[in-house]
């Protein structure tokens, strides 16, 4: 099942979305779920809604409810981008990134990434006002003020010269199916339906591939190609369960339930209302992993850091009443055992525990336990916890 747009997918959609909404004005914006942006156009047909989910898939149209309140960055978004209008949408290159221009004032580029978990970012002059939320790799980072980069740039199938072709087909040394994926940059279920449109063994080693064989996949990948100006999606079933949507039919799909759409957008938002919302699109168990434990070792860091705030608190608390609470403890140690049934009437009492002896106080809305021993110990032991706090959000 895919979880995330092709380059195909977005290479179709583009034009349908450049008829749609150029000249368009930004109306509304809203965060339906955190990886999700959804903008409102005023065109001249009336409202469209543009949604695009990070990593995920992107159409006109909507699903379910926006959230009452708007966020920080909604906000922040409806300042700048507010009836800015459309100047451009295009793909960059052959890759899964969309950019949207939008001009009032000043110009404005949002960039939709839908590989891996994905990203949208508010560019201006180059350089990113806000990312829908931080990223950080070795070569590049989604952060604001930040210069925008984009990931390393793949091949574009569209405009490779025949002699390119052959020169990336003949260096690798991998079967056929896998270079054309990666070095063609044409993704798994397309290399497959390449290799089936030229009648070749997905499988059979480059090395292997006569010249007559090249120049069929030649041949067939311009066919393939040329398939984007004349959409005709589908959506693709097995077992009555969705398992692809494609902006035209393929062969390696034959046999299988198929439902056919006017448009590549109508099908894409069809294709993924149906198919299992996955957080953050397609990441792996191992990833899944690992992100669980980033996130109890988040939660952990800061009940760490509440533990240290309100042990200091209180230790600060200690010494600023230290004359009325060491008169308190003076009181409570003279205390004969007849006298103890009248610590309740005593100034800032909670409770006694005997066996730690330790007493609970009521101090400045904050209850405070003391050691019997005096208020110098009591403070010290505060700020020891507040201490060894620290040194657990370090370890973590």
């Amino acid at each position: 099942m895919k979880t995330s747009v092709s380059s195909f997918d977005i290479a179709a959609l583009i034009p349908e979305l450049r008829d749609a909404l150029l000249g368009a004005c930004v109306d509304k914006i809203y965060q339906p779920e955190r990886n999700e942006l959804l903008i409102v156009f005023n065109t001249k047909s009336g409202k469209r809604d543009l949604l695009m989910k990070s990593g995920r898939c992107l159409f006109m149209g909507r699903k379910g409810e926006n959230p009452q309140e708007p966020s920080s960055l909604v906000m922040f978004l409806r300042k700048n981008l507010g009836n800015a209008r459309v100047t451009d949408i295009r793909q960059h290159g052959f890759d899964r990134i969309v950019e949207i221009e939008v001009e009032k004032a000043e110009k404005f580029t949002i960039i939709a990434e839908f590989f891996r978990n994905g990203n949208i970012s508010i560019v201006k002059d180059g350089i990113i006002l806000v990312p829908l939320f931080f990223q950080r790799w070795s070569t590049r980072a989604l952060i604001p003020k930040e210069e925008y980069r984009y990931p390393p740039e793949s091949a574009d199938p569209r405009k490779m010269e025949r002699d390119d072709v052959v020169e990336r087909i003949r260096e690798s040394n991998r079967d056929i199916v896998r270079t054309l994926a990666t070095r063609l940059n044409l993704g798994g279920t397309y290399a497959e339906e390449l290799c089936l449109m030229a009648g070749i063994d997905k499988k059979k080693k480059v090395s292997e591939l006569d010249r007559q064989e090249i120049d069929r996949i030649i041949e067939e990948m311009e066919n393939l190609m040329n398939r984007l100006e004349k959409p005709e999606p589908a959506v693709y079933y097995e077992n009555s369960e969705p398992v692809d949507v494609t902006p035209f039919p393929l062969m390696i799909y034959e046999g299988y339930e198929k439902k056919g759409f006017d448009t590549v957008n109508d099908a894409i938002y069809a294709y993924f209302a149906e198919i299992p919302e996955i957080e953050g699109g397609r990441t792996s168990p191992g990833v899944e992993r690992i992100e669980r434990q980033i996130a109890k070792q988040e939660k952990a860091i800061e009940e760490f850091r509440k533990s240290a705030e309100d042990a200091k608190r209180k230790a600060e608390i200690i010494y600023a009443h230290y004359r009325e609470i060491d008169a308190l403890l003076s009181k409570i140690r003279e205390m004969s055992s007849t006298e103890m049934a009248e610590l309740r009437k005593l100034p800032y009492f909670v409770s006694m525990d005997t066996a730690k002896k330790t007493i609970t106080i009521r101090v400045d809305d904050e209850d405070i336990t003391l050691d019997f021993k005096g208020v110098n110990e009591s403070a010290q032991r505060y700020y020891e916890m507040a201490k060894k706090m620290k040194e657990k959000i370090k370890g973590a």
